[in-house]
């Protein structure tokens, strides 16, 4: 897992019968940033 800045964001997806034990962190994907709406805006 790599948390510096400027690194890949990353997911692990738990739907469609995956199941995971143990150490993940080679089982996560690039994906695209979560984008965060301002509550104030509509």
């Amino acid at each position: 897992m790599d948390f510096s800045e400027g690194s890949p964001v990353k997911k692990l997806t738990l739907t469609d019968g995956a199941i995971y034990a143990g150490e993940t962190s080679a089982q996560f994907q690039p994906t695209e940033p979560m984008v965060f709406k301002n509550p104030t805006e509509e």
